[in-house]
């Protein structure tokens, strides 16, 4: 069709995501009663799935590579915080402790519309 652009090709717009990396910050960043490492963790999960569910389908392996650095990096000094440390704990905890222990969301993988080609014999 004439006009029309492949949804495959295209990037999440920067003024989408823009608002979504933001997110997470509403969810760590609570001044009146402090929440649960757990309670935070669901909340940033919820926003961030579905993010992530609608972004999916499309060319945004930068932007989610982006987003899971940043959500990682505000997790780790919202506990940092909590400890009454300085720095992000990037040698204190390992990926695998904060993915798996705590339950942050990691499924970052795109669907493609097509499948890809099959293997040649």
């Amino acid at each position: 069709m004439k006009g029309c652009q492949d949804l495959r090709q295209q990037d999440p717009q920067a003024e989408e995501t823009q608002g979504d990396r933001r997110a997470g910050e509403g969810c760590t960043q609570s001044k009146l009663e402090p929440a649960a490492l757990r309670e935070v963790i669901q909340s940033v999960n919820a926003v961030v799935r579905g993010w992530v569910n609608y972004f999916r389908v499309g060319n945004s392996t930068r932007t989610f590579s982006v987003v899971r650095y940043e959500i990682e990096r505000k997790v780790r000094k919202f506990v940092m915080k909590r400890q009454k440390r300085r720095g992000f704990g990037w040698k204190k905890w390992s990926r695998e402790e904060i993915y798996q222990k705590w339950g942050l969301y990691r499924d970052y993988r795109i669907q493609y519309l097509y499948p890809k080609a099959a293997p040649t014999q």
